[in-house]
């Protein structure tokens, strides 16, 4: 079992539940640089944005770290 949105809570289950978790730092430090530079008159892109999710591996899946 895999959630999404890993939190604090996920490694207090039992076992501990393996998580996707998004880079929320990196997706809202792009989404103020793209919001200013629109303010000030930049034109905005209409490429797509990709980041990178990270699996963090518990004791929900097979082969968790430390198994």
């Amino acid at each position: 079992m895999i959630g999404y949105d890993d939190s604090a809570l996920m490694s207090c289950t039992n076992p501990p539940l393996t998580a996707v978790r998004r880079p929320l730092e990196a997706i809202g430090r792009a989404s103020v640089e793209m919001l200013v530079g629109q303010i000030g008159g930049s034109p905005v892109s209409a490429d797509e944005l990709f980041f990178e999710p990270e699996v963090v591996g518990r004791g929900s899946i097979a082969n968790a770290p430390g198994r």
